[in-house]
């Protein structure tokens, strides 16, 4: 657990996390060609993922799994203009 008023490297942990915060919303902000749009109307339920920008006008989901499909250096985007909504019994893998 992280919190900027503890003690030790705490406070340079936040300052690496809001640092690569910032340079990921810049690069998602920066992606105007998405390689989905609306994907199963934003029920992801059973879906598996592979790298890219998804772009949904609406709310997405799942109350059981997605997979996200790709490695140690793959990016996954997800704009999402509505709500998410994760189900007590959902995985991602």
């Amino acid at each position: 657990m992280y919190g900027a008023n503890l003690a030790g490297r705490t406070p340079a942990y936040l300052t690496t996390v809001v640092g690569d915060m910032q340079t990921a919303y810049a690069d998602a902000a920066g992606r105007v060609n998405p390689s989905y749009i609306d994907l199963s109307r934003g029920n992801l339920n059973g879906l598996t993922l592979e790298p890219g920008l998804y772009k949904w006008n609406g709310n997405v989901g799942f109350t059981n799994q997605v997979t996200f499909d790709g490695s140690a250096d793959s990016v996954w985007i997800l704009q999402i203009t509505g709500n998410l909504y994760v189900g007590s019994g959902a995985e991602s893998s």
